[in-house]
């Protein structure tokens, strides 16, 4: 019995060796993708909450908020392809963030990685639309159309995101 028993444990580290092997073999033919739709929609949402979290902590601020003042991992930033415009209007601070990466693309995605929002949706240039809401109005800026955009308002003179 001892002489099956090692054999059958050589046989085990064998096919566990195999298995590490292939997993290898297959990482290098196809590697995770780090730029793929979802990669770019997290990306693209991590830069919509700096955005907006930047702008709750400075309730003064217009313009458009740079990327060293979002302290973000650099390939994050270029990864979610961001913009943004900040204004204040009589009727709040009107933030307004999008992407120029492929909209139709990166909304499936965000879809995929949040579910669908009223507060994200697609541009069609001075308006936006969302699939939970439909035609939402018109941006405070204008934005390519097609591009995945989110405007919010914030009131009051402390922000809460």
């Amino acid at each position: 019995m001892g002489a099956s028993a090692t054999y059958f444990g050589v046989v085990i580290a064998l096919f566990f060796a195999l298995i590490a092997g292939e997993r290898v073999l297959l990482t290098r033919i196809a590697p995770p993708s780090h730029n793929g739709p979802d990669a770019i929609a997290t990306a693209w949402l991590a830069y919509k909450a700096a955005v907006q979290s930047y702008v709750s902590n400075h309730p003064g601020f217009s313009g458009s908020v740079t990327a060293d003042a979002l302290m973000l991992d650099g390939s994050d930033l270029s990864l979610a392809q961001g913009q943004n415009d900040v204004r204040i209007t009589s009727n709040g601070t009107v933030i307004t963030v999008w992407s120029l990466a492929n909209g139709e693309t990166l909304i499936s995605a965000i879809d995929g990685v949040i579910g669908e929002v009223a507060t994200i949706g697609l541009s069609t240039g001075t308006g936006w639309t969302t699939q939970l809401a439909g035609t939402m109005g018109n941006l405070a800026v204008t934005v390519p159309a097609g591009d995945v955009v989110s405007q919010v308002t914030y009131q009051g003179t402390g922000f809460e995101p």
